[in-house]
């Protein structure tokens, strides 16, 4: 099975978030709602995730990929992948 790219995560993306705050910390969000925490310090960036804080909605799931025109075996690796993500409430963090 080919994977689209859009299955996978641009870390540039998120790095160049920090562009925009003074923080040292900042969370990401995924397609779905999954979770990264970049870290910056004075002279590296660290990229933890991802993970869950929330329940995967089937029909959302499945929307957003028809949206991104995500063939069907696709959407199925990226199920798959995703519900095992781990799984910590925010709370945690």
């Amino acid at each position: 099975t080919k994977i689209s790219s859009s299955l996978y995560y641009d870390h540039h993306l998120i790095l160049n978030e920090f562009s925009k705050t003074k923080e040292n910390f900042l969370f990401h969000y995924g397609f779905m709602g999954e979770l990264f925490l970049a870290l910056r310090t004075d002279n590296h960036y660290v990229i933890i995730g991802p993970w869950r804080s929330n329940a995967i909605d089937p029909l959302l799931f499945k929307r957003k990929m028809n949206e991104a025109h995500i063939e069907n075996d696709e959407q199925n690796y990226f199920f798959e992948k995703l519900v095992q993500l781990p799984f910590f409430p925010l709370s945690q963090i």
